[in-house]
Parts: C-alpha cells; sequence; structure tokens
C-alpha cells in the first residue's frame, strides 16, 4: 500500500500528460481502479469506518484535474476514456 501511495506521488503534476497520451492514460484509469479496490478490500479487513474514503482521498488529485479540463478531455481521442 505504501510503494502504491508514493507512486500515486509521482503523478501529482502530470496527470493531464498521462491522461492524453495512449499508455499514460491506461496508468490512470489503473491507478484508480486499483488504489479504489484496495479501499474496498482494507476496509473490509479491518472493520474500519471510513478507511476506505480516506484512501480515496490519495487519488482526488486526478479526479480534480479531470474535472477541471472536462472540456479539452472530452474530445481527445485518448482522454474521453
Amino acid at each position: 500500500y505504501d510503494d502504491l501511495c508514493e507512486l500515486l506521488q509521482e503523478f501529482d503534476s502530470y496527470v493531464l500528460t498521462c491522461i492524453q497520451d495512449q499508455n499514460g492514460n491506461h496508468v490512470m484509469q489503473k491507478c484508480i481502479e486499483v488504489m479504489s479496490v484496495k479501499a474496498k478490500d482494507a476496509e473490509a479487513r479491518s472493520g474500519e469506518v471510513g478507511l476506505s474514503i480516506s484512501m480515496a482521498q490519495r487519488i482526488q488529485f486526478i479526479v480534480d484535474d479531470v474535472l477541471a479540463n472536462v472540456k479539452t478531455l472530452c474530445c481527445h481521442p485518448y482522454g474521453c476514456r
């Protein structure tokens, strides 16, 4: 989990660059998918309420960048995925 969080931090300033790249787009999608699954699994195992919300906050910067640039991304061949 810690390694995944460190990896996510590396993308912090490069979300749009990644999304507009064929391979980078896939990486961003996988980050969201993996963190969502990990968050649900961790909460189910620990029984700690709110753990998934805490973990979801780790990917919020991706969501924020997408929402801030939705007009540009919706017309991009990779960004619209």
